[in-house]
């Protein structure tokens, strides 16, 4: 049995498969998991400049808080079989303090070694049945689900002479 990691980066980039070294077997079996990791914009800010992660007009942001909540992870296959996996979990998580590896939000084991070509998550409005992960602070999971925020964020924006906060 092969085992794979899904990262969702930044809460939008995607990729599922479940995979045996060998393509032939019809009863291989494999794992997924699905792992939400921020891009590094969040944790580290954005700075001046001219590249694609920068801010062009000579501001600098910095994030004090950033938090979502996310679940409904589903995946399927249009392969000749049809087959469909979910998970209806719902998490916060603090994407400026997240784990270097990022969080496993979901694990889906003994899956058909074959492609899952379609998966999707959602943003969900935190509720009473969210749950957080470490390092996310339960006062933070209490904030997001007594608010029913799906994300919030608050920092600075910078230019040197001029700071705002935001939230």
């Amino acid at each position: 049995m092969k085992s794979y990691r899904i990262k969702v980066a930044s809460v939008v980039g995607l990729l599922l498969s479940a995979c045996s070294s060998d393509s032939s077997d019809t009863n291989a079996t494999g794992t997924v998991q699905i792992i939400v990791v921020p891009e590094d914009s969040i944790p580290e800010g954005l700075t001046p400049g001219d590249g694609g992660e920068n801010i062009k007009d000579g501001f600098t942001v910095t994030y004090d808080r950033y938090l979502i909540a996310i679940g409904d992870y589903a995946a399927s296959r249009t392969q000749s079989s049809g087959d469909k996996i979910s998970d209806p979990t719902t998490h916060v998580l603090d994407l400026k303090n997240a784990p270097r590896d990022g969080y496993i939000v979901t694990t889906w084991t003994g899956l058909r070694a074959a492609e899952w070509d379609k998966f999707g998550f959602s943003l969900v409005n935190a509720n009473s049945t969210a749950t957080g992960l470490a390092p996310t602070s339960d006062s933070d999971v209490a904030f997001m689900t007594s608010s029913g925020y799906s994300i919030y964020f608050e920092g600075k924006i910078d230019n040197g002479t001029d700071e705002l906060a935001f939230k």
